[in-house]
């Protein structure tokens, strides 16, 4: 579900009920502010992200702090996972970013299959998990470019600028 102010107004009600440092009143335009910037994440990710600073620091969130954990949509796989699901699934019930990282590094399903132990340990593996890492790291700019100009045409229209 799409944040709205209920949903932003509970986040940010936990966020001041919890006891960390620093907490400051709410007022109605940094609610609009928080809501520009989360207008585009979901208001349940929102709520979990704000439980989850809670849970890893004592001081009040910036927007940027919850909006980094809001923004970790992928669980981070290890390697031996990623190497698991390349091996057992299909092409097209695989993570798309998994079979890209085999593409990447020149792992082709063939070779993958006749790789030696002693191979896919000292070469492929370290290989995989460095294009795998990334991928993540652009897919997760790339979502926090797209957050952030959605804020901007959202305040530009709210604040008539030009």
């Amino acid at each position: 579900m799409k944040m709205n102010e209920e949903k932003l107004g509970s986040g940010l009600t936990i966020l001041n009920e919890s006891g960390i440092k620093g907490v400051v009143p709410f007022t109605g335009s940094m609610v609009a502010l928080w809501l520009t910037y989360f207008q585009d994440i979901d208001g349940d990710v929102f709520i979990q992200a704000c439980m989850k600073h809670i849970a890893q620091s004592r001081f009040f969130p910036t927007i940027s702090d919850i909006l980094e954990i809001c923004l970790e949509k992928r669980d981070h796989l290890s390697i031996d996972q990623i190497w698991s699901e390349f091996k057992n699934t299909k092409k097209d019930e695989r993570d798309p970013m998994i079979t890209e990282a085999f593409r990447i590094a020149g792992i082709s399903k063939n070779y993958f299959q006749s790789m030696t132990i002693d191979t896919a340990i000292r070469y492929a593996k370290p290989s995989v998990e460095k294009v795998y890492k990334s991928l993540l790291e652009n897919e997760k700019n790339q979502m926090i470019d797209n957050v952030c100009d959605n804020a901007l045409i959202s305040y530009k229209s709210n604040k008539q600028l030009t």
